[in-house]
């Protein structure tokens, strides 16, 4: 067997195996206690836990949460144009520096808030068919265009001017809205309510512009009839639920 200790000296040999010794010694002890102790406890002595995940929110999330507050509140007071990161971090009670590192530009962090909020306010809603959905989408978006905010954020949209950024970044929010929507429209493919070829943004873009037209410009009242009439006129022909089935 060849001799690994040849190259130290014979009392440092001795001491590192010794050391070793020890060490591989404590080892068992602790696996054993850990193994009594766990299977004491009714689990088995075998059992491996993986390491705890950390906790989802903490601080980032407070901060997120406070920062999306301070840019609602900012929009409703100044608007877009005179949109102030300073004040928003006054608001929320933090340093500019922690708003630039998550978000570079204004125009990212209401794009942030924008989205966010619609998250919260306008879910994908699953009724068991097409009419149902879009019924139940076109109400919570009359509750958002009801709501305080919804004046703030279509003013940054008309707000954008010459602005190439700002262009790009509403032309995404608005994918990723529509992308949100594709499973209420898969669905409805499924259960032969559209077909292949139906446009879903273009249906969407039927069925919310009447109602952005009358909280904006006619000043109209979107009650219940007004959305069922919408809903209808958006519908394929000759689909359950609609006029001309």
């Amino acid at each position: 067997m060849p001799n690994y200790l040849s190259p130290l000296p014979p009392f440092v040999g001795c001491c590192a195996v010794i050391s070793a010794m020890s060490k591989v010694t404590k080892m068992t002890k602790m696996t054993k206690v850990t193994k009594a102790r766990t299977a004491k406890g009714g689990v088995a002595a075998d059992d491996v836990r993986p390491a705890p995940t950390p906790r989802l929110g903490g601080r980032s999330a407070r901060v997120i949460e406070h920062v999306s507050q301070a840019v609602l509140e900012e929009l409703r007071v100044h608007g877009m144009h005179a949109l102030s990161v300073p004040r928003i971090a006054e608001r929320a009670q933090v340093h500019s520096s922690s708003i630039y590192r998550r978000w570079p530009t204004a125009v990212q962090l209401v794009a942030f808030v924008a989205a966010r909020q619609a998250e919260q306010l306008l879910p994908v809603p699953d009724t068991g068919s097409l009419a149902g959905d879009l019924r139940a989408m076109l109400v919570d978006l009359r509750r958002f265009l009801e709501g305080p905010d919804s004046a703030a954020f279509v003013a940054v949209a008309f707000a954008s001017g010459d602005s190439a950024e700002l262009h790009a970044l509403t032309r995404l929010y608005w994918l990723k809205r529509v992308a949100l929507r594709e499973a209420m429209f898969g669905r409805a493919r499924v259960r032969g309510e559209l077909d292949a070829q139906t446009d879903a943004e273009e249906l969407i873009e039927r069925a919310i512009g009447p109602l952005y037209m009358r909280r904006f410009i006619s000043h109209r009242p979107i009650d219940d009839a007004f959305i069922e009439r919408v809903v209808q006129g958006v519908l394929p022909e000759r689909m359950p639920g609609s006029a001309g089935a």
